[in-house]
């Protein structure tokens, strides 16, 4: 689903639909535009074989942005996942922690209208996950864009999510407000996977 609002793949069939336009009626050009207003974060840190500082600014340096606004937006981002001190590092240095945090500041610092997260606290420590759920918590609550992001974690979801929609073997079993989903559910099968009483594996 977070492939297919990034537009990284195309669906077999059904809408896609982002702000109320069709994504997947746009044109090349369109579809340009409308990926620049996206950043997506995958589980699986993906990252330059750069510095810190380059891999959190390239993505400003692409967009055209000059030099000095580049280093006071990129210094920024690296201080909000507490990473300034590790600026000069290469980024393949990281611990795994680490780089999920510079991803996401390089996500952030293009102020995308949709930020889409695959699993942001999947391979993190605990110290980590408190750091990115902040970040999270804090870009959604200023109304800097909207975020979506999956997860097998319904504690994870209620502490973060205002709205829930819950995936079950690809087809939606449950969709509405996270306390009410997750809480209250209303599907039989939603209060089953919410017991444990189904596991995929």
């Amino acid at each position: 689903m977070l492939r297919i609002t990034d537009l990284l793949e195309v669906p077999d069939r059904g809408e896609a639909s982002f702000d109320g336009d069709d994504i997947l009626a746009l044109s090349p050009h369109g579809r340009i535009d409308y990926r620049r207003k996206m950043a997506m974060v995958f589980q699986q840190s993906a990252l330059y074989n750069a510095s810190v500082y380059d891999n959190v600014a390239m993505g400003l340096r692409i967009r055209g942005i000059d030099k000095q606004m580049t280093k006071e937006r990129a210094e920024e981002a690296l201080k909000a996942v507490n990473l300034y001190d590790l600026r000069a590092a290469r980024a393949h240095s990281l611990s795994g922690g680490e780089a999920q945090r510079l991803c996401l500041a390089g996500a952030l610092i293009v102020e995308p209208e949709g930020l889409l997260l695959d699993e942001p606290m999947a391979n993190l420590d605990p110290a980590n996950a408190i750091i990115v759920e902040g970040i999270v918590r804090d870009y959604a609550s200023e109304k800097r864009g909207i975020v979506v992001f999956t997860t097998h974690n319904m504690f994870e979801a209620k502490r973060l999510a205002d709205r829930v929609l819950l995936l079950i073997d690809g087809r939606v079993v449950e969709e509405g407000d996270a306390v009410e989903v997750l809480d209250r559910p209303k599907e039989d099968m939603t209060a089953r996977f919410l017991r444990g009483e189904i596991v995929f594996g």
